[in-house]
């Protein structure tokens, strides 16, 4: 097995291109950074991937604004506001932008472990 990180590795004719960074979090843990240098990230490994119509994205955070980046609002103390309750988006706009910008046949997230779920966005034309 391969470590995928800054990679693209052929999966039976799929290109499965791997991102690990995230934007910026109130926990500021290594491996985030600002939302230019993650699409200058992004943009390097998905410059490795021969055929964009069979690309799969295998980035850490989730597109910003897709409700799968909903996290509960934190005060200043970090602390969830309303017990949890009020939740806000939290994912990256760089990764975002990536994926309406390259249309991957499929993206894949983790990063928010309080959202869950699919969703289809429209990018260019392949």
């Amino acid at each position: 097995m391969s470590f995928a990180e800054g990679k693209v590795l052929d999966l039976g004719g799929f290109y499965l291109a791997s991102c690990g960074w995230t934007n910026p979090t109130p926990w500021n843990t290594f491996r985030e950074a600002p939302e230019d240098v993650l699409t200058g990230k992004i943009d390097q490994v998905v410059s490795q991937i021969p055929d964009l119509g069979r690309a799969i994205f295998n980035f850490h955070a989730p597109p910003y604004g897709t409700g799968l980046d909903e996290a509960p609002a934190l005060d200043e103390n970090l602390r969830p506001t309303y017990g949890g309750a009020v939740m806000k988006p939290v994912g990256s706009t760089a990764v975002r932008d990536s994926i309406l910008r390259y249309s991957p046949a499929l993206s894949v997230h983790g990063h928010i472990h309080e959202s869950r779920g699919i969703s289809k966005m429209a990018g260019r034309s392949p």
